[in-house]
């Protein structure tokens, strides 16, 4: 019985003396062993916690206030004066290189505020799964497609205007329409920001941007009709101007956004 005894703690020793090398009540460390277990299941995405769509909405914000320091006198010069006709001989005070710059930037936010409202919009109705892309790639492209908007926009009227009219009526055309862009990113901004917020339903966002972009088309095409056509009273010819600048490329700017989200969306 003693050899038997020995030979047993001997054979314990030798198998697992060397493996023990410490305890703590009764959990044994044993070298060498690694925790073995499955990885839980990983959160969902949730725009409200993205730190890029935060990123955003503070960008725009400063960006808005920025403008407003520098374009608040422009602003306010523009609108009171806004459905009255300058005549070649009245007395306007200048506008300052600086509150053009303001502008602009009010131009950029408003960039920032469709193609993040877009991005919002897609993911919201559940169509955001996308193949090969991360959510963030996604918002960046809707920016991207916006930005691209404006600017093809912008060029096909600064070369139809300097073909057609002249320098003085397409500064004036120029400005007002900068200054109808800026207002319609600070208009469609606040639903912008709650919509991942605030269980808005997305009939009454969609009614209301559709209501500002409506409104802004209206003011734009009362404005270039008094700077361009108020003497010819041609209305074949400003509805040609404004169909072509105007509303087809929004009908462009459509139908690629909801043909890039169909070819990069996961159908089950």
């Amino acid at each position: 019985m003693p050899f038997l005894n020995d030979s047993l703690f001997s054979a314990s020793s030798s198998s697992y003396g060397d493996a023990v090398v410490g305890f703590q009540t009764d959990t044994f460390v044993v070298e060498g062993m690694v925790p073995k277990g499955e990885a839980g299941d990983p959160l969902p995405y949730s725009v409200s916690t993205d730190s890029w769509v935060i990123s955003i909405y503070i960008a725009c914000l400063l960006l808005m206030m920025v403008a407003f320091s520098y374009s608040s006198k422009f602003i306010r010069r523009h609108l009171k004066g806004f459905f009255h006709y300058e005549k070649a001989r009245t007395t306007t005070v200048p506008d300052t290189k600086t509150e053009i710059r303001g502008l602009w930037l009010l131009g950029v936010n408003t960039v920032l505020v469709f193609g993040l409202g877009s991005y919002l919009f897609v993911n919201q109705q559940g169509l955001g799964r996308l193949l090969f892309l991360p959510q963030q790639t996604h918002l960046f492209v809707f920016i991207g497609i916006v930005l691209l908007y404006f600017l093809l926009k912008t060029c096909a009227y600064l070369f139809i205007d300097w073909i057609f009219f002249d320098k003085k009526k397409n500064l004036q055309w120029h400005k007002s329409l900068l200054l109808l862009t800026a207002m319609e990113g600070l208009l469609v901004y606040p639903v912008v920001l709650l919509l991942p917020y605030v269980s808005i339903p997305i009939e009454i966002v969609l009614i209301y941007v559709g209501i500002v972009i409506i409104l802004i088309k209206i003011l734009a095409f009362y404005k270039a009709y008094i700077i361009f056509f108020r003497r010819s009273g041609s209305l074949l010819q400003i509805f040609l101007y404004f169909c072509a600048l105007e509303m087809m490329p929004l009908v462009v700017l459509y139908g690629v956004m909801a043909f890039f989200n169909e070819y990069l969306k996961i159908n089950f």
